[in-house]
């Protein structure tokens, strides 16, 4: 595998849309023979779907000119959902209790319950000691 020739190698990355034939154009840079570097932000108002990547070299003449498959990538259109989770425990707790039954609400924020969701909860106990400040209260 002998590296290319300059004249060789490809000069632009071309990025087609498979449904509309929309065309992104971008200018390779190569360092050296072996590999090049090209970016593309893909744009809020992209179209939805698949696009394939093609490697071309621009010629003087039809012989000097190709192309070559290179990839593809899918743009999609997601959403992540978004929950508020509330916890609400007994209005009066018993002391030391083996058990503390609580209530859960799972709410999407984009607006209705969230049906049969799974949840998984963990609880760690900590002892803390009481404080007490000892000292001369002063009226204000």
């Amino acid at each position: 595998l002998a590296p290319w020739n300059q004249g060789e190698l490809p000069t632009r990355m071309k990025i087609v849309h498979q449904g509309s034939g929309q065309q992104v154009v971008q200018p390779l840079v190569w360092n050296g023979t072996r590999n090049a570097l090209a970016s593309w932000v893909i744009p809020p108002a992209a179209k939805l779907g698949q696009y394939d990547v093609w490697l071309e070299r621009e010629g003087v003449d039809e012989r000097s000119q190709s192309n070559w498959l290179s990839g593809s990538f899918r743009v999609e259109e997601f959403s992540v959902p978004l929950v508020d989770a509330r916890l609400s425990a007994p209005a009066q707790v018993p002391i030391a209790p083996r058990e503390l039954p609580l209530g859960v609400q799972m709410t999407h924020l984009s607006g209705g319950a969230v049906d049969q969701a799974r949840a998984a909860g963990a609880a760690m106990l900590a002892h803390t000691p009481a404080r007490a400040e000892i000292g001369r209260h002063k009226p204000a």
